[in-house]
């Protein structure tokens, strides 16, 4: 496996007053570390990432607490560190600063313009404040609790979290955006001559946020997004060595074609990489859940209609015909003990929810690769908020570290633009038009086996027909070409019932259907770049991955509304 870092970061946000009182800040230090470390412990195998705009008070102090603890620090800037700089009272509050800042893992400006009025720095605090916000798991808040206006205090920041970003600080019109709400972990942290006797210092104070729309069970637990990122790593750290062999190789042919990639390349195709094996491996378990549950089933349902037809025949007044009543309990007994390994162990779930994060990371890659400043998470749809946050936020969060993205840039290289083309647009075409190619084959042959197992039924029952009054003499002959009838049709059940379980039919539609948007795609970037139209080139890959993300999540929900389940009847 990759180093730690490699893994999916839990990340924690940071926001405070400056105004901390002297004497306060031991213990204020203290609570910072003692949150963070249970934050560790509830996330064990996952990396701890900190973001603080390193503002004197209260974001130095909780900076050098994580540190501490091990976390890596990303610092985000209201602006450029030069004109940050000027906002810091003393010589030591500048020194603690740049020190913090050196020692971070990266540090950019939200908003790389000079504020030259009052109101203008405000807002680009307030973007600050709004990036911290939305993009970590959990705001850790060294706050006094009084809510107050100011535009880009504390205060603010915490309302973003709890109730959602302004539309205007992300550049949109109407509601506030509540597809990144979540919990406040508040620290009561008096000010500096603030009339606030009833403020006691030190006290942690969970804030639970107002549901989002979409977010469904998720909202009675805050912290569930957490536990889902930590169940990923975890399950990459205990993959064995199969699968650290599988996701390297994975990794390296992915990587190879592309060329020399930085850091934060890198570690999005080694993510890539791990998401799409785990999710194999999650597939591959259902597959063989789904069918030996189907085995079970007719073995179960073959017993009980043996006993059935040959009870008065075959097995007239032998003792061990109850046998076969037993067996037919203990296969079905054994069906739903498989069935309810796997609804435990979530392989269902697992598997749909790797593979959209691998999409997700397929297609961040390929815009971050490409210089486009894109995060693919801003591209989900409201209705794939439910089923998909916290893939949308480990995309989310992942990108922190990432120049490419968290950076102000746009599609400027030809070179590299023409890879994307061809190691992205035309392999994905190319994939699609396999894929939509086997699911039409698999819908083929299950129709050949439907048909082939119902026609087999009903000339078997044509032939009793014609032969009913032979039969009316051999009974065995009788049960045992009934017998055959019951199973014929249980056979074309199972073969239909299996199909509609793998969604053949509906997959072959959707891998047509893309194939045929990358099809479209390529040959329009292809006749863009002829042209040098970079901007052109630019705005398709863009709505190419806008296709792919929301074709992607549409796969996801159809395939959740086909979970496993238990044999019925019977």
């Amino acid at each position: 496996m990759g180093a730690a870092t490699d893994l999916l970061p839990v990340v924690v946000g940071i926001a405070g007053h400056r105004d901390l009182r002297e004497d306060d800040k031991p213990l204020l230090a203290r609570r910072v570390t003692e949150s963070l470390l249970e934050i560790k412990r509830r996330c064990s195998n996952s990396p701890l990432l900190v973001l603080s705009s390193l503002a004197e008070g209260a974001d130095c102090l909780a900076a050098k607490a994580a540190l501490e603890c091990g976390a890596v620090l990303v610092a985000p800037l209201p602006f450029p560190e030069k004109e940050y700089a000027r906002d810091f009272k003393s010589a030591g509050a500048k020194t603690e600063f740049r020190m913090l800042l050196a020692k971070a893992q990266h540090s950019f400006a939200v908003d790389p313009r000079r504020g030259k009025t009052e109101r203008q720095r405000a807002e680009s605090y307030a973007r600050c404040g709004a990036y911290v916000a939305g993009h970590c798991h959990l705001l850790l808040a060294l706050w006094d609790g009084v809510h107050k206006e100011t535009v880009g205090g504390t205060s603010q920041v915490v309302a973003y979290k709890l109730r959602g970003i302004p539309g205007w600080l992300l550049g949109r019109t109407g509601p506030p955006v509540k597809s990144d709400v979540g919990p406040v972990w508040q620290i009561t942290t008096p000010r500096v001559g603030a009339n606030q006797e009833d403020v006691r210092a030190g006290v942690l104070v969970r804030h639970a946020p107002q549901a989002a729309h979409g977010h469904g069970g998720e909202a009675a637990d805050p912290l569930a997004p957490l536990d889902r990122i930590e169940a990923f790593n975890r399950e990459a750290m205990a993959g064995g060595a199969r699968l650290q062999a599988a996701v390297a190789a994975e990794y390296g042919r992915s990587a190879k074609p592309w060329g020399g990639l930085d850091a934060s390349l890198s570690r999005m195709l080694f993510r890539h990489a791990l998401a799409g094996q785990l999710s194999t491996a999650y597939q591959r378990k259902r597959h063989s859940v789904l069918l030996l549950t189907f085995v079970l089933g007719l073995a179960a349902f073959g017993s009980l209609e043996f006993y059935e037809y040959f009870s008065h025949s075959l097995l007239h007044h032998s003792p061990g015909s109850v046998l076969l009543l037993v067996g037919y309990i203990l296969i079905l007994l054994l069906a739903y003990g498989v069935f309810a390994l796997a609804a435990w162990r979530k392989y269902h779930n697992k598997h749909l929810d790797y593979r959209a994060l691998a999409e997700g990371l397929r297609v961040q890659f390929a815009w971050a690769y490409a210089g486009m400043p894109d995060d693919a998470s801003d591209h989900y749809l409201t209705k794939h908020c439910g089923e998909l946050g916290w893939i949308r936020q480990a995309i989310r969060m992942g990108n922190i570290a990432n120049p490419g993205v968290t950076g102000r840039s746009k599609l400027s290289d030809r070179a590299r633009a023409n890879k994307v083309l061809e190691l992205w647009v035309r392999d994905q075409r190319d994939y699609y038009q396999r894929a939509w190619r086997r699911n039409e084959r698999k819908v083929r042959r299950q129709e050949i086996m439907t048909n082939g197992f119902f026609g087999l039924a009903v000339l078997i029952a044509l032939g009793m027909i014609f032969a009913h009054h032979a039969l009316a003499e051999a009974a065995l002959a009788h049960s045992a070409l009934g017998y055959a009838i019951s199973i014929s049709f249980a056979l074309a059940a199972a073969a239909s019932g299996y199909a509609e379980k793998m969604v053949f039919g509906e997959q072959a539609k959707q891998y047509h259907r893309m194939a045929r948007q990358f099809e479209e795609a390529a040959a329009d970037l292809e006749e863009a770049l002829g042209r040098e139209d970079l901007a052109g080139a630019e705005a398709l890959l863009r709505e190419t991955g806008q296709e792919a993300l929301s074709e992607n999540s549409d796969w996801v929900l159809l395939h959740r509304a086909r979970p496993l389940e238990g044999p019925r009847g019977g």
